[in-house]
């Protein structure tokens, strides 16, 4: 299913667990790439990988073999705060230097993760060839690196792939997000649960199926931009109510405790690759 060999950057991240563990079980051929060897022993997926140990920022570091590879790159710093400079000023610079150093080297495409905070302010179903206006200094980071890693790799005539995440959810995740701070809730058997109003419509999908949806894109060698998305406008208090099913528990929920970021609209969510597909 897939032509070449894939080096996956950000291997022990949110997205990169379950994204390696959906590549080996396509049976790709995968090298990790960590900072940290220690991380791997918790990885479902240690025994299945090459690995390489180093760090890829480090000016006198080292790269792994990527001739003829395809390189997934999913590392990006300070993501507990989308409104710092450095996400300009620093992480847009460095991730671009090391991803023309990855190609230099022999890269034979590049895949890598933007947001679907990309859009900014619009609202509706948002399609992957639509416009971008990002209001962060992450999404315009994150922006800046797409529009620039795509002209590199249009100019050496090597296939580009950029993921735009929307609401992903799973145990592994940050644990200030509202998935695992509502399990949490659940597991303690916490009577309420505080939240936002929660009438906003989001695109939530699971970091299993945002797996799933990356590696059929790989595999398939469409190129271009892609919203990893479930298509499906959500509330947030019916995405809440929809877990606490799941889990077979309830609680009551809080609402209007927090407010919603002004960095995002009201409503949206996206269109995803096999709906577009599928007209």
């Amino acid at each position: 299913m897939f032509e070449r060999p894939i080096v996956v950057t950000g291997a022990t991240g949110f997205v990169g667990v379950s994204l390696v563990a959906e590549l080996v079980k396509r049976e790709a051929a995968v090298t990790v790439v960590t900072r940290d060897p220690a991380r791997l022993d918790t990885m479902p997926w240690k025994a299945d990988v090459s690995v390489w140990v180093g760090d890829l920022f480090a000016e006198a570091g080292g790269l792994p073999d990527v001739a003829g590879a395809e390189v997934v790159h999913l590392v990006w710093d300070d993501l507990t705060d989308f409104r710092s400079p450095l996400h300009v000023e620093r992480h847009f610079q460095s991730n671009f230097m090391l991803l023309n150093r990855l190609l230099d080297a022999g890269a034979a495409a590049l895949t890598a993760a933007g947001t679907c905070q990309e859009y900014g302010l619009q609202e509706g179903r948002l399609f992957a060839d639509g416009l971008t206006d990002p209001r962060t200094p992450y999404a315009i980071g994150k922006d800046m690196l797409r529009r620039s890693a795509a002209l590199a790799c249009e100019n050496r005539g090597i296939p580009f792939r950029w993921f735009r995440f929307f609401y992903i959810y799973g145990r592994r995740q940050k644990p200030n997000s509202l998935y695992p701070l509502l399990i949490s809730a659940l597991e303690r058997g916490d009577v309420e649960f505080p939240m936002s109003e929660g009438r906003q419509l989001r695109d939530f999908i699971s970091i299993e199926d945002a797996a799933r949806q990356c590696c059929d894109i790989i595999g398939n060698g469409a190129t271009g931009c892609f919203n990893i998305s479930s298509g499906r406008p959500q509330s947030v208090r019916e995405f809440v109510a929809e877990i606490c099913q799941r889990e077979g528990k309830s609680i009551r929920p809080k609402y209007g405790v927090y407010g919603m970021p002004d960095y995002e609209p009201f409503a949206f969510w996206g269109q995803p690759w096999e709906t577009d597909q599928n007209g």
